[in-house]
């Protein structure tokens, strides 16, 4: 009954608290909930809405999720983890280390990064972390009780009627 489509940028500190409320989400919710993660750089260097440099490695950490998708909660909470210390040298290291040097160098990389912010486009995406709770959008990261307030509504919506 719970479909969740998060957009993020891996430089932005409300999507770091926000990822770290999934976990919780995921655990509470299990069965019951769907969490989609669309790339949202607010990177000039993958994203054209971005008219100045806002946080300069966001799309290269992309790049490096995107290459990795088997391990995509891995690599997402890895990034996240190291967000404060995050440097091309990281990114590149990490790369390495997962053998996906090649990939992450590519345009297909960024191809898929592009399409997958491309899709933010319909719903008028401006700042992250965006939610879309069920279709409803929700801008800023919520505080994890205010996520359950809505959470456990969404599903008393969907349990049968007596």
């Amino acid at each position: 009954p719970i479909q969740l489509t998060i957009f993020s940028d891996f430089q932005c500190p409300a999507c770091k608290y926000l990822s770290s409320s999934m976990h919780a989400l995921e655990r509470k919710y299990k069965g019951k909930i769907n969490i989609q993660y669309f790339f949202y750089p607010l990177d000039s260097n993958c994203n054209d809405k971005m008219t100045r440099p806002l946080h300069p490695l966001a799309c290269k950490a992309a790049y490096l999720a995107s290459c990795l998708p088997k391990k995509f909660s891995t690599v997402h909470d890895d990034i996240f983890e190291n967000q404060s210390k995050l440097s091309l040298k990281w990114i590149k290291d990490y790369a390495e280390k997962n053998n996906v040097t090649k990939c992450f160098r590519s345009e297909d990389a960024k191809k898929t990064v592009v399409s997958l912010l491309k899709q933010g486009e319909e719903f008028n995406i401006q700042s992250t972390p965006t939610m879309l709770l069920n279709g409803v959008k929700v801008e800023g990261a919520l505080p994890l009780n205010q996520m359950y307030i809505l959470m456990d509504h969404l599903i008393k919506q969907h349990e049968p009627k007596i």
